[in-house]
């Protein structure tokens, strides 16, 4: 992923609303609030439950979704559920 691409998904991934649900586990909405993404971060690998993650992952293991950037721009501003 080049930095042009990723400075796109970060800029995407702003409005995104992020939901912690276990220490490691997070829903993050998509940008119409219609579809949650479980999202996955931990010292195993980070993962993400959307088409974007599936397709790119398998040919570039460092790439990050939207969906995962909110989750990891948000650590600490969560908005718990449960």
């Amino acid at each position: 992923m080049t930095s042009i691409e990723l400075a796109k998904r970060q800029e995407k991934s702003l409005p995104l609303k992020v939901f912690q649900v276990t220490e490691d586990q997070l829903f993050v909405e998509n940008s119409t609030g219609k579809v949650c993404y479980k999202v996955t971060l931990n010292g195993r690998g980070n993962s993400c439950t959307c088409a974007d993650f599936a397709t790119n992952r398998k040919t570039d293991p460092d790439f990050l979704c939207k969906h995962l950037l909110a989750a990891m721009n948000s650590q600490g501003d969560f908005q718990k559920i449960g």
